[in-house]
Formats: structure tokens, sequence, C-alpha cells
């Protein structure tokens, strides 16, 4: 009995070590959109990934910004939770444009290995850490660029459908170029679109084509980490909004509370522009104008943040002609991802606008059919969009198993 008694207690003393040394790893609750969950759960299996960051020992927050050269400055941001309280960390890297998708997943994963260290460090996986270093290879020059930081992107893609009674086609076409340096930004962006819908019916055809135009040229100069002026030149023709052509010419400034080295993680903008535009419309307007022009002024107070408690996105906007001031819209929008307590997330979603300045509207008024396939823009003093959602999750804490049969 007293050797029976003994064995039970070695057993579960064994059982007790072995739990202890499975809960000392290190649960990781990953907040990162752009991850590959899969792959970090393959290639550090060593790692407890949790599914809330509630139950967490670090909090994972991964936020990224487009680069000059339109690749991705990927930020973490580390908040250590429960018996790291208190220990946090960050780690700021460049994904480049020309990553394959693998090359992506392997940065991602070897610099959050990297991150990690600190909070490895304090567990009793330290010691199979290992530490090893690779001095750079000392070059004769520095490379050159021979674009002198400009970067061009072309895209084209069009879509076409058919069936018995219905035939769709579209053309969508851009040409972006641009230069990025810490004090200066220059960005030509152009756009053309075109799109063709043909219906028949037992007794008729209906057939609508509509096309838009865009350019605009920007160029911003930054003053220090929270003030930046630019100004901005604007082309524009759509038959929707009854435009043969616009020109629109800006001057603005603009303070962030926050430093723009932050912006991937929170903003706060305070913008002001004001500018001239000149339209010249498609049909006589209900003004009984064919071409016209405003001074106009335009406020915007935006926020952008990514938290432990979620993601939340919001601005107000005014925009005033000074010469006409009656005709002015107030534009207001709010996106909210909360994490309200353990597995629940509730997300909001709101666009308001109150409309008194469609000067453009055509006299003519509009058929049944540009109504219906709303080829142009209706008269109204509002606009309303709005969404609620959320999501539960329950169950065992920990998500670490991989399965990727018949591709789930």
């Amino acid at each position: 009995m007293k050797n029976l008694t003994t064995l039970l207690f070695f057993g579960l003393f064994i059982s007790s070590l072995a739990a202890q040394e499975k809960t000392d790893a290190l649960r990781l609750y990953v907040d990162c959109s752009f991850c590959s969950q899969d792959y970090l759960r393959q290639h550090l299996p060593y790692i407890e990934y949790v599914r809330g960051r509630h139950l967490a020992d670090v909090h994972l927050i991964a936020s990224q910004w487009p680069t000059a050269a339109r690749g991705k400055e990927v930020r973490y941001e580390l908040i250590g939770q429960g018996r790291f309280a208190g220990l946090n960390d960050s780690l700021q890297f460049v994904l480049p444009l020309g990553f394959s998708e693998n090359e992506k997943n392997e940065k991602l994963t070897a610099e959050l290995e990297t991150a990690l260290i600190p909070f490895l460090a304090r567990t009793s996986y330290r010691q199979y850490l290992s530490f090893a270093y690779q001095p750079e290879t000392k070059e004769s020059a520095p490379s050159s660029d021979p674009w002198k930081n400009w970067v061009a992107t072309l895209s084209a893609s069009g879509r076409y459908r058919k069936e018995a009674s219905y035939r769709s086609s579209n053309l969508r076409s851009t040409v972006l170029i641009r230069k990025v340096t810490p004090e200066i930004r220059l960005q030509s962006y152009n756009y053309l679109g075109l799109d063709e819908n043909f219906f028949q019916t037992e007794d008729s055809q209906v057939r609508s084509f509509s096309r838009e135009l865009y350019a605009s040229n920007v160029a911003i100069k930054s003053i220090n980490d929270h003030w930046s002026y630019g100004g901005e030149v604007e082309f524009r023709a759509s038959y929707f909004d009854n435009l043969k052509f616009q020109n629109r010419y800006w001057a603005a400034l603009e303070y962030n509370l926050f430093p723009y080295s932050e912006s991937s993680r929170r903003q706060l903008r305070f913008t002001s522009e004001l500018g001239y535009d000149y339209r010249h419309y498609n049909d006589t307007t209900i003004y009984n104008k064919i071409r016209e022009g405003f001074v106009a002024c335009e406020l915007q107070l935006a926020l952008e943040l990514k938290e432990q408690w979620g993601e939340a996105s919001s601005y107000i906007e005014v925009v005033s002609f000074l010469n006409e001031p009656s005709r002015h819209q107030l534009n207001l929008w709010t996106g909210l991802s909360l994490n309200l307590f353990q597995g629940l997330t509730l997300d909001l979603g709101c666009d308001v606008s109150f409309i008194r300045n469609q000067v453009g509207l055509p006299r003519s008024g509009l058929t049944t059919e540009e109504v219906l396939l709303q080829q142009r823009q209706q008269a109204t003093n509002f606009r309303l969009a709005s969404s609620l959602g959320f999501s539960y999750t329950f169950g065992s804490i920990y998500n670490n198993v991989v399965n990727p049969r018949f591709g789930y």
C-alpha cells in the first residue's frame, strides 16, 4: 500500500511538472489582418496561439503602411499581459514590393520570432534559445538610384458578361506616378472608367453607357513631425454627375496631433483646404447654368486608431462655396470594431451626408431608364448608410493545429 501511494504521488508529481512545462509556453494573440495564421503555427510551433487577447500573455498588434516604392512598412507592437504586464516592445521592418507571398510570410514570421525574444527569455523556453550574429558585408560604395525615388504603376482591367437577354462590359485603367521622400510627396493619379449595359425585354431594349475621367496632381511638403502643407490640381469628367469637365485647384494645410512616425497605429488629423472649383456641364442645370465657378473651402477632422480594444476610424468633413454659402455639404463617417469582452467583437459603421450643393443636376430631368440603372445623379438632401454586426467565439482557447484538407 505504501509503495502504491509513493508510486501514485510520483506519477502526480511528474504529471504536474509536464502540465507546468506546457502552461509555461508563451500564449500569443495575433492581431494581424495580413499575416498567415497557418504559416505562423507551422513555423513557430512552440508558441501557444490563443483565440482571444484576454487569454494571452502577449498581444501582438500588427499594422502596415505603404512605402514610397509601393512596398509595406510593417510595425509590430507587443503588449505584455498577466505575468508579462509592463513588458512592451515594438519592431519595424519593410516588405519590398517584389516579395512573393512565401517570401512575405517568411519575413513576417522571422521578424515576429525576433520580436518575441524578450518574452521567451522569461520562460523556461529560454534554455532552447540561441543567438547568432552575421555582420553585414561592406560595399565599396552605396548603390545609386537612377529613378531618384520616382515610381510608376500602370494598370488595366476589363470584364465582359453575356446572357440570353443581357450583356455588360466595363473597362478600368489607371496610371499612378509618384515620388515620396521624408520631406516631399509628389503624385499624379489618372483614371479612366467605361461601363456599358444592355437589357432585352419582350417588347423593348435598354442600353446604358457611362464614362468617367479623373486626374489628380498633388504636391505635399513636410514642415515637421506634426505639420505639412501642399496643393492639388484636379480634372474630372463624369456623365453621372453631368460634368463635361471640372477643374479644381486646392491649397491645403494639415496638422496631426500624433507624430507622423506613428501613423500606422494612430492619427488625428485636421486639414483645411481653400481652392477654386470650375465646372462645365453637359446639360443646362436646374439653375440655368452651363458653366460656373466657385471659391470653395473644405475642413476635415479625421481619426484613425488601432489599439488593444479594437480599431476606430472616423472623419467629419464640411465643404462650402464661399461665394454662395447656402450651398454646402456635411459628411460624417464612423467605423468601429470593438473587443467588448472575451470572445465578443462588435462592428459598427455609419455614413451620413447632409447635401445642399447639388448644383449640377440637369434641368431636363431624368428618364426612367436613367433612374433605374443609376446612370445619373438624382436630387437628394441626405445620404445615409449604416451597418451593425457582431461575432462571438468560445470553446478551446488554443488554436495551434493546422489541417488544410479540402482547402479549409
